[in-house]
């Protein structure tokens, strides 16, 4: 059927519909497109952009790595940062009754042959003392979270990229230090430097949040090595000046804090010049942050308290610990004690008695048992004293068996019965 023609519209029925629809007009050429310009900044902000993409997402993995690695590293740090049951070589203290007072009173003190350290506690320590420590190593220790993050970072800076300070600048919190004396790790430079800084800064962040700063100030003021064998500044005061820590003058309190940061070279005995320039400078500080007065500050630098360390060295330099028959009965008597009553073994034993901190009482007499030494180290009551020598050597040769030598057997050996065998 053919389609009817709408009205009003002429249709020539001899055309087919394609040729009766109406031409369409030619489409116009388009313009070609204007080509971008490639200028050096656009390549430049491109790169630039590229880098820092880059450098976040590099920052990322390695941020998420030393997290993981840190956390394994220090996993078995409950016991080591236990601050509530710190363990640390002290000396032992043998206590005795004054007759005067009838008050226990220390009459003397089993150290090792290297160190020597006394525990005090917060209360036993004069504030100047602690200031001293405080202001010279570490002024923001109240206000820090463990760690000094812009002291941590300016001392990356000036390290590993742009060297803006002559000297290594420390940015080491007392957090910090306390974990170097508690943990030994102290890594040397490099690779294993920067890892041993992420353990610190991580143990010291946890430190932090476990205890309060009175607590890390104690076991840090305790723990610190203060030269000459001196841990702790009990020992301190005791080597350098003869008196506890109690007792301490503010020039005293300056002097020992100055030791802190070499206590090889720092120490007033062997590097009194070092030592007096950093104490002037730590007496300063406290002034100018308000931890002593004018008056005070006048005081401690006109003291001379250089001379009264010499004085006090001449005492206790190479001086030779000898203990009376009683004390040694004693010591023998601990130690047996130690090894039957609590199973120690004979190293343990000997360990416990001169590191261990104990405190040891006895029922002797001062006064009573002075009489009885100075009459028994006068020579006159013991005219015809004489001296012997008994010397003795058991050991087990290759085949195990036990082999004894003794006086007898070198006179045997060198065939003369006058050999002397004091040597």
């Amino acid at each position: 059927m053919q389609e009817r023609p709408k009205a009003g519209r002429k249709v020539d029925l001899s055309r087919s519909r394609k040729e009766q629809r109406t031409p369409r007009a030619p489409k116009e050429p388009k313009e070609p497109k204007e080509k971008r310009r490639v200028t050096f900044w656009g390549v430049l902000g491109r790169l630039i952009a590229t880098v820092v993409c880059l450098c976040i997402i590099g920052g990322s993995l390695l941020a998420v790595g030393a997290v993981y690695y840190v956390v394994n590293a220090t996993a078995d740090d409950g016991n080591l940062l236990d601050l509530d049951n710190i363990e640390l070589s002290q000396s032992s203290v043998v206590m005795a009754t004054d007759p005067d007072t009838g008050a226990q009173v220390e009459y003397a003190t089993l150290r090792s042959s290297n160190s020597h350290r006394v525990w005090a506690n917060l209360e036993q320590i004069p504030s100047y003392l602690q200031y001293a420590f405080i202001c010279t190593e570490d002024k923001d220790f109240y206000n820090e979270p463990g760690v000094n993050f812009k002291r941590t970072i300016g001392a990356m800076v000036n390290e590993y990229i742009l060297p803006i300070y002559s000297s290594k600048q420390g940015a080491s919190t007392l957090e910090q230090q306390l974990i170097k004396n508690l943990t030994d790790d102290d890594s040397a430079s490099g690779i294993e430097g920067a890892l041993r800084k992420l353990r610190e800064i991580y143990r010291a962040l946890c430190l932090s949040r476990s205890y309060s700063k009175e607590t890390i100030l104690e076991a840090y003021l305790n723990t610190i090595n203060l030269g000459r064998g001196a841990y702790g500044i009990e020992a301190a005061a005791e080597r350098y000046f003869n008196k506890k820590c109690s007792d301490l003058t503010i020039s005293e309190a300056a002097v020992i804090a100055a030791i802190a940061q070499s206590p090889s070279y720092n120490n007033p005995i062997d590097g009194q010049q070092v030592n007096a320039q950093r104490r002037d400078k730590i007496l300063n500080n406290m002034l100018t942050l308000g931890f002593i007065n004018q008056q005070q500050y006048d005081e401690a630098k006109a003291d001379d308290v250089y001379s009264r360390i010499a004085e006090v060295n001449e005492i206790t330099k190479d001086k030779e610990v000898i203990y009376t028959w009683f004390e040694d009965a004693a010591i023998d008597q601990v130690l047996k004690d130690l090894q039957e009553k609590l199973g120690y073994t004979s190293a343990e034993a000997n360990t416990a008695l001169y590191s261990g901190g104990l405190q040891i009482y006895l029922t002797q007499n001062r006064h009573i048992q002075d009489i009885v030494d100075r009459y028994y180290n006068d020579d006159d009551n013991f005219p015809s004293t004489e001296y012997r020598l008994h010397w003795a050597l058991t050991y087990k040769d290759e085949d195990g068996q036990e082999v004894n030598i003794d006086e007898n057997s070198l006179q045997n050996y060198y065939g003369r019965d006058d050999c002397d065998l004091l040597y």
